[in-house]
């Protein structure tokens, strides 16, 4: 993504010396991300029938969500504060993936219905 915006500085309007220096700017900061997304730890997350566990931790308010090709889950941890991952399920194997559904449905069942009133 990084690429595509230094591309787009160098399109802009912009005269040269500033759409070169925002292109490299704009490089530097992706490659920044990259590094900090490359070395943050991975995330045991155990979805059992009773109880939700990140890294051995009990969380609550676990809750997933399918945003087409993403998998974003949030949660609060030990001292309540709001965590959220995103990531593709394509990096994990095909029975992973599917285990990881059914895990979720179990955990997450449907509403129940509200009271009618008569």
């Amino acid at each position: 993504m990084s690429a595509l915006a230094a591309l787009a500085c160098l399109r802009c309007g912009l005269p040269a010396w500033a759409a070169g220096s925002l292109a490299v700017a704009a490089t530097v900061r992706g490659l920044h991300i990259v590094l900090l997304e490359w070395r943050r730890p991975w995330l045991d997350i155990v979805v059992a029938a009773d109880a939700v566990h990140v890294d051995g931790e009990p969380v609550t308010a676990f809750g997933v969500a399918w945003r087409g090709p993403l998998v974003v889950a949030d949660w609060r941890d030990g001292t309540g504060r709001a965590v959220r991952r995103a990531w593709l399920p394509d990096t994990l194997p095909a029975d992973a993936r599917r285990e990881l559904r059914l895990a979720l449905l179990r955990a997450d069942p449907a509403r129940e219905p509200g009271s009618v009133a008569t």
